[in-house]
């Protein structure tokens, strides 16, 4: 890792991190507002409704047998899909920023005759990063804890609980990151490795509603990378993910190792 590079992929992230920070701050205030005005009563008339039931159940791996906490409901905003493409997007961005976008600006070849190594480039991309992801998955948690200080709970709020949910949500992000990191560095244009990793995580949430309805899908179930992320679960049980946690961590350090060996054998075209 370069104390200089390291720097400036922080300074580039910055603007673009924070944006997606408040946005996911702000969001699930408004959640937490809206479940603590009408939850109950939503949840009620779903779990009246088979089908919208189910639905619900099979999107956010929650259960609507029995009472319901504000717990429970709060947990659905940490797989809701604007604070999932809030995170995964700033994530994504940065991480092909720092490669492909690198080599389609013509830039990459000046950082890359340096005196420092590739690896050491691109450590200084991961560092950033995951400096970014620490921030992100803090966001919903801080949402929570204001949103419940604005709007008074009718349960009281298991913060420790949410706390597993954000590392989790930490060692999903971390992973996204590094399929990124890795699309980046096996394409030349930034376009192709941001739609090679859209791609990917979409048909990871689409496999989280069909999974139930298809056989093929439930054998696969274990390359969908939301299969080891299930916050309502984690609220509900308050047991550490710990072997989902692993797969994650497994799965980041071999995108990145991966990464590190396409990056250290590739030719840098000369724009």
């Amino acid at each position: 890792m370069n104390r200089a590079i390291t720097g400036r992929f922080l300074r580039e992230a910055l603007w673009p991190a924070l944006a997606a920070c408040v946005g996911i701050v702000f969001f699930v205030v408004l959640f937490v507002w809206a479940m603590q005005e009408m939850g109950p009563e939503l949840m009620s008339f779903l779990s009246s409704v088979g089908f919208l039931k189910k639905m619900l159940e099979l999107a956010y791996g929650i259960s609507l047998s029995g009472e319901v906490s504000s717990n429970v409901l709060y947990s659905i905003a940490w797989l809701h899909p604007v604070v999932l493409a809030l995170s995964w997007g700033v994530l994504i961005a940065i991480a092909t920023r720092q490669t492909a976008g690198e080599i389609e600006r013509g830039t990459a070849e000046l950082l890359l005759t340096l005196p420092v190594s590739r690896l050491s480039v691109l450590l200084s991309g991961a560092v950033t990063w995951m400096a970014v992801a620490a921030v992100v998955s803090a966001s919903p948690l801080a949402g929570v804890f204001i949103g419940s200080r604005l709007f008074e709970p009718f349960d009281t709020i298991q913060f420790g609980r949410f706390a597993q949910v954000m590392v989790n949500f930490f060692a999903l992000n971390l992973a996204v990151a590094a399929l990124a990191t890795l699309a980046g560095t096996c394409v030349m244009r930034r376009g192709v490795a941001v739609s090679l990793v859209a791609a990917l995580l979409i048909g990871c949430v689409a496999m989280n509603f069909l999974e139930s309805f298809l056989t093929f899908v439930e054998h696969v179930r274990f390359l969908n990378l939301l299969n080891y992320y299930r916050p309502s679960a984690v609220v509900r049980d308050g047991v550490w993910p710990v072997g989902h946690m692993a797969i994650l961590g497994f799965v980041s350090a071999a995108s990145l190792g991966a990464a590190s060996i396409v990056l250290a054998r590739r030719d840098i075209p000369v724009n």
